[in-house]
C-alpha cells in the first residue's frame, strides 16, 4: 500500500514538473512486479481524490499565455514572446512575496502582464484598450499598488551567493534565465474536477474561459517559455 502511493505521489509529482521520462511501465519493473499498472493508476485516482485536485490548474502563467493573446495582431510576435517571458518571470517572483502569493493568479497574471507591456514600449492607446477587456472579463479591479510591488520583486532579484564552502547553510537564490533550449508552451483546455461534476467553478476557471471566449479568433503567437534554474 504504501509502496503503491510513494511510487504514484513520484509520477505525479513529475509530470506535473511536465517531465515525461518516467512512465508506469518503469514504476512496475522497479517493484519487481509487485505492483500493477491498474494498482498505480487507481491509487492516482484516489491522491486525487483525497487532496480534490483539479486536474488542469489554471495558474497565473496560464493566464498570462491567454491575455498575451488579447494583443493585436499587428503586434510582432517577438514583442509577444518578450511579454510573456518578463510577465512569467514576476510570476514566479511573486511566489516568494507573501503578500502577492496571497492574490488571485488572475490578478497577479494581469499585473505583470501590465508591467511587461510598459517595459516592451506598447502605445498607450494599445495598454488602454486590452487594460478595459481584461477588467471587463476578469471582473478585477487594476490594482497599482500591487504593480509596484511586483516591479519591486523583479529589481531586487539578484543572485545569492555562499560564503565559505557551504556546508553549514544552503542558499537559494531566485530563478535566473537560462541559455537552454525554450520548449514550446502547449495550450490545454483548463477542465476542473468540479466542472466536470457539473457543479459551481472556482472564479478563476470561469476567468479562463471568458478570456478564450473574448480572444476567440484571434490567432494565438507561438510562444516558448526558457526554462530557469536555480543558482547556488
Amino acid at each position: 500500500m504504501y509502496e503503491t502511493a510513494v511510487m504514484t505521489s513520484l509520477l505525479m509529482t513529475m509530470k506535473l514538473q511536465g517531465l515525461t521520462s518516467l512512465c508506469i511501465r518503469d514504476l512496475v519493473k522497479m517493484s519487481s512486479n509487485s505492483v500493477t499498472s491498474e494498482d498505480i493508476i487507481q491509487m492516482g485516482k484516489e491522491i486525487i481524490q483525497s487532496l480534490t485536485w483539479n486536474r488542469q490548474i489554471p495558474t497565473a502563467a496560464r493566464f498570462a499565455h491567454a491575455l498575451v493573446q488579447l494583443l493585436p495582431e499587428s503586434t510582432p510576435v517577438q514583442t509577444k514572446m518578450s511579454i510573456y517571458e518578463n510577465a512569467v518571470y514576476q510570476i514566479e517572483l511573486s511566489i516568494q512575496d507573501e503578500l502577492c502569493s496571497m492574490q488571485c493568479a488572475s490578478l497577479v497574471a494581469w499585473m505583470s502582464f501590465e508591467n511587461a507591456m510598459s517595459d516592451a514600449c506598447i502605445p498607450p492607446k494599445t495598454k488602454a484598450s486590452v487594460r478595459s477587456t481584461i477588467a471587463r472579463i476578469t471582473g478585477h479591479i487594476y490594482d497599482m499598488s500591487l504593480r509596484r510591488r511586483l516591479q519591486s520583486c523583479q529589481q531586487t532579484s539578484t543572485p545569492i551567493v555562499e560564503d565559505g564552502d557551504g556546508d553549514d547553510v544552503a542558499v537559494f537564490a531566485l530563478l535566473q534565465p537560462t541559455n537552454i533550449q525554450p520548449r514550446e508552451l502547449k495550450n490545454i483546455n483548463i477542465i476542473s474536477q468540479d466542472d466536470m461534476m457539473n457543479k459551481t467553478m472556482p472564479k478563476d476557471i470561469a476567468v479562463v474561459k471568458r478570456v478564450r471566449k473574448e480572444s476567440n479568433g484571434i490567432k494565438a503567437p507561438t510562444l516558448r517559455r526558457t526554462k530557469r534554474r536555480r543558482v547556488l
